[in-house]
């Protein structure tokens, strides 16, 4: 079970954080298969919102984040349709000449 929330350093040890604690959101864009949410959530994230154009990765992504918003185009996103988060995360567009 991934613990969820901030850790915050006590003495020498890292210390989990506490259910009641803030957890922090993230809005991931060219998200990819979701490597920067994944280690995001490893790091005591949530991820709120997703933003990918490949279909074989909203595949990915719709598989392992269900329940999270998603949105295909960039070019069709405002900043309305994005829900408050607290990280926007964004991995660099690969060229469509690679994915062929």
């Amino acid at each position: 079970m991934v613990e969820r929330g901030i850790r915050f350093l006590q003495g020498d040890s890292l210390m989990p954080a506490q259910k009641t604690l803030f957890t922090p959101k993230v809005a991931s864009f060219f998200a990819g298969i979701g490597g920067f949410d994944l280690g995001l959530e490893r790091a005591g994230f949530d991820s709120a919102f997703q933003c990918e154009l490949n279909p074989f990765c909203q595949a990915i992504l719709a598989r392992h984040w269900p329940d999270v918003k998603k949105a295909i185009d960039i070019n069709d996103v405002n900043s309305q349709d994005v829900p408050f988060c607290d990280v926007w995360a964004g991995g660099v567009p690969v060229p469509r000449r690679i994915f062929g």
